[in-house]
């Protein structure tokens, strides 16, 4: 049900943009539906949801001007920037928008094992041990889900996630 709803939230956003929405605007929409196609285990499910975008420049701070707070379950989505990759805020999803893809990479791989979700679009992020990667491939945007690595951080995707991810990496 969450995920019809995440893909009900996903279909009603996306108009709201020009006739011709840019890849970030996509990327961010797609960004903000994420965590209703998680769950995370009860006992760490968070009080609060945050998304933390990890760049030296905030790739999405257009969108993020009227951005409406939301909550999942009742519990609040917080979106926020960063330029800290070192000691970064405490989050439950992280989008690694780095001008380096090795740190990005290797920033993914720290939190394997942990209740803590990776996203980006760096080439091969998947493989590279992040979980969830955007691209873009004949002007649309493409969803790439590591469902090996979420499940071994103790969240489970929703089906619907699986769906509409164009490859999954096992």
């Amino acid at each position: 049900m969450l995920g019809l709803l995440g893909l009900l939230f996903i279909s009603t956003t996306i108009p709201t943009f020009a006739q011709n929405p840019s890849a970030m605007d996509l990327k961010f929409q797609m960004l903000k539906a994420v965590p209703f196609y998680l769950t995370w285990p009860e006992q760490q499910q968070p009080k609060e949801l945050r998304i933390c975008i990890i760049a030296n420049r905030n790739p999405f701070r257009n969108q993020m001007k009227d951005l409406i707070p939301q909550a999942i379950n009742g519990v609040p989505v917080k979106i926020f920037h960063s330029q800290q990759l070192k000691n970064p805020p405490p989050a439950e999803i992280y989008y690694l928008a780095l001008e380096s893809e090795a740190l990005a990479g290797r920033f993914a791989r720290e939190k394997q094992g942990k209740p803590i979700i990776c996203v980006g679009s760096f080439p091969f992020f998947s493989q590279r041990g992040g979980d969830i990667h955007f691209h873009n491939k004949l002007n649309r945007l493409v969803l790439e889900v590591n469902e090996a690595s979420i499940k071994a951080k103790g969240i489970t995707p929703r089906s619907q996630l699986l769906r509409l991810s164009q490859k999954q990496v096992r």
